[in-house]
């Protein structure tokens, strides 16, 4: 199920502790303007191995980059946070494997605008465009703008693998959104191989500011229809936030992914 934790809350539950407290929000705050509703029915799920459309951009040198200096928030070990250093996730930087290139793409309506290199917080993401009216409701092609991060990628190559989660004891993936999604936010894991991705449509929590967790087991293949298929844990490679669209309006967004985690398998009693 997902959870909409505190600052606190959230980092107990990726430690394994127990939860208490109230609610609260997240741990970055940026400027944002936007407004717009989104009532997308269907969605081409436009990439399968590398989440760009053109191929995954290309990873930065030969060697590992180094790894982020960001402090972990309270009680989160710091091996569960995947922190970009110029757009790249080392592997050197996380305890779960993961490794690859945060990029973004548009659509293909040549209205849908997203910046094409990411900003960077201390601890994150940060996006910001215009998600454009759907016309004669051409959903495939204005299908909105995405985020998104390869998880099993080497250095000095286009090319992207399939990730193992379920060795690294990966259940899903946890975030903060600051800012604006213009209520239209997506979160999307893709399967190696696999052309359309696995979803949770339109995270509520998220208009504005939020902190949430999903797993795996959640993710439902083209989610904005019931009874989809879940991700096998064993062969995923990429994570995405997608913009969705609508026929009734643009959806101006301008927000940051702040503290990505990996949310782990409880340790077993001994």
């Amino acid at each position: 199920m997902s959870q909409r934790w505190t600052g606190t809350e959230r980092a107990n539950h990726v430690a394994g502790l127990p939860i208490y407290g109230a609610l609260a929000c997240c741990w970055l705050a940026v400027g944002c303007g936007g407004s717009g509703t989104a009532s997308r029915s269907e969605d081409p799920q436009t990439s399968s191995n590398a989440a760009s459309p053109g191929g995954a951009p290309a990873a930065p040198g030969t060697a590992d980059p180094a790894s982020p200096n960001a402090e972990a928030p309270p009680g989160v070990n710091a091996g569960n946070l995947l922190i970009p250093t110029d757009g790249w996730v080392a592997q050197s930087s996380n305890d779960i494997g993961i490794q690859g290139a945060f990029f973004t793409y548009p659509d293909h309506s040549n209205v849908t605008t997203i910046a094409e290199t990411p900003g960077e917080s201390t601890t994150g993401y940060c996006v910001a465009g215009t998600a454009a009216q759907v016309m004669n409701m051409d959903f495939g092609g204005t299908f909105g703008a995405t985020a998104a991060l390869n998880l099993s990628q080497q250095p000095g190559s286009e090319a992207v693998g399939a990730y193992d989660a379920a060795a690294h004891g990966v259940l899903g993936f946890g975030f903060d959104i600051t800012g604006s999604t213009g209520g239209a936010l997506r979160f999307v894991t893709k399967q190696f191989g696999v052309h359309d991705g696995f979803c949770v449509n339109m995270v509520p929590e998220c208009a504005s500011d939020c902190s949430v967790e999903f797993r795996l087991d959640e993710l439902h293949q083209n989610c904005w229809l019931p009874g989809g298929p879940l991700p096998d844990p064993q062969s995923l490679s990429a994570l995405e936030w997608q913009i969705t669209t609508n026929a009734n309006a643009p959806v101006d967004f301008d927000f940051c992914i702040e503290n990505l985690h990996a949310v782990l398998a409880e340790p077993t009693p001994l």
